[in-house]
């Protein structure tokens, strides 16, 4: 954290602006995420990662905390395709990973809505990706790894966050 803790301080009949609110969202996501933080950042619960012998990958609902402490809520079943390597990498092993991403970014606006108030909610819906092993970006909670040798797709799922035991 780079800025001091800011929260609003409401008075009677104070004017009440978007910004006003908006600390008020701010300060208390941004205290949850410092919470958060001290679990440390991986897979909570649920996201359990399967391939079949055709290279589709599923992922289960569930929840994970990125480094940031950021919540990744997975709320639906998630099928992904594992692109199959070319012949000339079938004998030798190819590692990807299968990552989930905080992303928030805005709804879908109402019809016929002004530019200037173009949505009216935040989406926060975890985008999750397949890909090259090195390419994970280091916000990214790596949910599995996923190896091809001799032909098989072999599913590691990443370590799981323990429970703190602290009262």
């Amino acid at each position: 954290m780079t800025e001091p803790v800011r929260r609003p301080h409401y008075f009677l009949g104070q004017l009440l602006t978007p910004e006003d609110f908006q600390l008020e969202q701010d300060y208390h996501r941004d205290m949850r995420h410092l919470q958060n933080r001290r679990f440390g950042s991986g897979i909570v619960d649920g996201l359990h990662v399967s391939a079949d012998p055709h290279g589709e990958v599923t992922v289960t609902p569930g929840f994970a905390i990125d480094r940031h402490g950021r919540e990744l809520v997975v709320t639906q079943e998630w099928r992904g395709a594992h692109h199959r390597p070319g012949t000339r990498h079938l004998a030798a092993q190819v590692v990807s990973a299968l990552w989930a991403q905080y992303p928030d970014s805005p709804t879908v606006p109402p019809p016929g809505c002004p530019p200037e108030e173009a949505f009216t909610r935040w989406l926060e819906l975890p985008l999750l990706a397949i890909g090259p092993a090195a390419d994970v970006d280091p916000d990214a909670v790596v949910l599995a790894r996923l190896t091809y040798a001799k032909g098989t797709l072999k599913v590691t799922e990443a370590a799981r966050l323990r429970p703190s035991r602290r009262a």
